[in-house]
């Protein structure tokens, strides 16, 4: 998978666009998924590093614990996340 993302925006700047966006809505996970889930994350992550990706993640904080929603901001470059009020951003 992580080697199709890239295959897909290198077809991308082929065909004269300047990079790639995707994204991926994360509520279908289970907390058994969690761990390997964040193991690809991370290989994700690394591999777009320096890349022309950006690459948009969506997680349902109302299924993730304390452990799962440090660990997303943990595994990209910047997090948004919006409480009762307002938007914070993390880098």
């Amino acid at each position: 998978p992580v080697g199709d993302l890239l295959r897909i925006e290198e077809e991308a700047l082929r065909e004269g666009y300047r990079g790639l966006r995707c994204g991926g809505i994360i509520s279908w996970i289970t907390r058994k998924d969690w761990k390997p889930f964040f193991t690809y994350e991370a290989d994700v992550s690394r591999a777009i590093q320096g890349r022309r990706v950006l690459a948009l993640c969506a997680y349902n904080v109302t299924q993730c614990e304390g452990e799962e929603v440090f660990g997303a901001f943990r595994t990209h470059h910047y997090s948004v996340a919006k409480n009762a009020r307002a938007w914070s951003a993390f880098e």
